[in-house]
């Protein structure tokens, strides 16, 4: 696992949508949601690495699984961190920031239907 503070972040920004502390949510959240954006990206160049080696063997068939593994709970927990910049943002009052971090989830399964409510407020805040 590439640890350079995406978990770190993800728990912090969590805690903080929890107690509403709205401003540092949106700092922390923002910033965790680019940080595993940059992890997904190594791991996805990694398993290109891998593939190109043209080596069939069992290790390496685990490795790319490994990483792939972690891609998909990174993408997780990258949704989890934009939705809760879109919540912070909208709570600070700032509709067009929101909406741009709302729109990142809006095909998430995890996230969509809360992700559309969301919108919909940022509609009724500031129609566009």
């Amino acid at each position: 696992r590439h640890v350079d503070g995406c978990d770190t972040g993800f728990y912090l920004q969590s805690i903080l949508a929890e107690q509403q502390v709205w401003e540092e949510t949106a700092l922390i959240a923002s910033e965790t949601a680019a940080c595993f954006e940059k992890e997904i990206a190594v791991l996805a160049e990694e398993i290109d690495g891998f593939r190109a080696s043209g080596e069939p063997s069992e290790r390496l068939g685990r490795q790319i699984a490994h990483r792939q593994d972690t891609i998909d709970a990174d993408r997780r927990m990258q949704a989890t961190a934009q939705f809760n910049t879109a919540v912070a943002l909208y709570d600070l009052q700032q509709p067009e920031d929101a909406r741009l971090f709302v729109q990142l989830v809006l095909d998430n399964p995890q996230f969509a239907d809360r992700a559309r409510a969301l919108l919909a407020e940022l509609d009724r805040f500031d129609p566009h």
